[in-house]
């Protein structure tokens, strides 16, 4: 009963909403109480992809994510193995500053950072966005790897440095094969959440620097729903290929 609930779950406020919003991606005029459109269209897709700004802010997107959530890892990784394999004083106070990203709204943090940059030369500048955009996707990637952590332990690594491995090797021979499908799993998750930003984006960048959330949140929030469709279906599929390539890769890495 309960996988019934869940596909019918499934179907009604997912697959549904995706499959109009696809049919809108090519209808260009659907009046209403009409079963079938009236009109097709692909005005909007011309519009975006014919746009050499628009493809130039999919891929600078692209890269200010890419490095937000290398960085976002970089940060987690330590972290994450710090509280799930040692007892220190303050460890739960330091777990809670590391979930301090999700507990806060960022509207009330984006202030303090925005001002911070600024002091640093960092506002209006791509770092700047990059920098910000890994601040609330810590605690995701953070939340992905202190489990595995915890099952994974150290005897792994005990093991490893009795048998005289450096800590290089112990990390690329060891650490490295048993977290990898954590790291991907993080990564993907970081690139999500630093993909989807639009606020801090605009805040920290100034009107400066443009990721592909500064231009589909304005248009989502028209009224032409061609236009709105085309957009977020765009960007599901960036998320999608991003997905697909980051897990295809890992289980490459794991087959050989």
């Amino acid at each position: 009963m309960s996988k019934k609930l869940l596909r019918l779950f499934l179907i009604i406020f997912i697959l549904f909403p995706l499959l109009f919003t696809l049919i809108w991606a090519f209808t260009e005029n659907w009046e209403y109480g009409k079963l079938f459109p009236q009109a097709f269209s692909i005005r909007a897709w011309k519009s975006l992809f014919l746009n050499k700004n628009n493809i130039k802010i999919i891929l600078n997107s692209l890269y200010i994510s890419f490095i937000a959530s290398i960085i976002s890892i970089i940060i987690s990784y330590p972290a994450a193995k710090a509280i799930a394999l040692y007892d220190f004083k303050g460890k739960s106070l330091f777990r809670l500053i590391v979930f301090l990203p999700i507990v806060i709204p960022v509207t009330s943090v984006a202030i303090g950072l925005h001002l911070n940059l600024l002091r640093l030369g960092l506002a209006n500048t791509k770092a700047g966005v990059v920098l910000v955009h890994a601040f609330p996707a810590i605690p995701y990637a953070f939340m992905i790897l202190e489990p595995i952590f915890s099952s994974i332990g150290e005897n792994y690594e005990n093991q490893a440095i009795l048998l005289g491995a450096s800590g290089l090797k112990k990390f690329l021979y060891v650490n490295l094969p048993m977290m990898l499908p954590g790291l991907r799993s993080s990564f993907f998750m970081s690139f999500v959440v630093s993909f989807s930003q639009y606020f801090l984006t605009f805040l920290i960048g100034g009107g400066l620097v443009k990721t592909y959330s500064t231009i589909v949140f304005p248009v989502i929030s028209n009224k032409d729903r061609h236009e709105a469709s085309v957009f977020s279906i765009v960007f599901i599929l960036i998320l999608l290929l991003v997905g697909f390539i980051t897990f295809r890769l890992g289980n490459r890495k794991e087959d050989d």
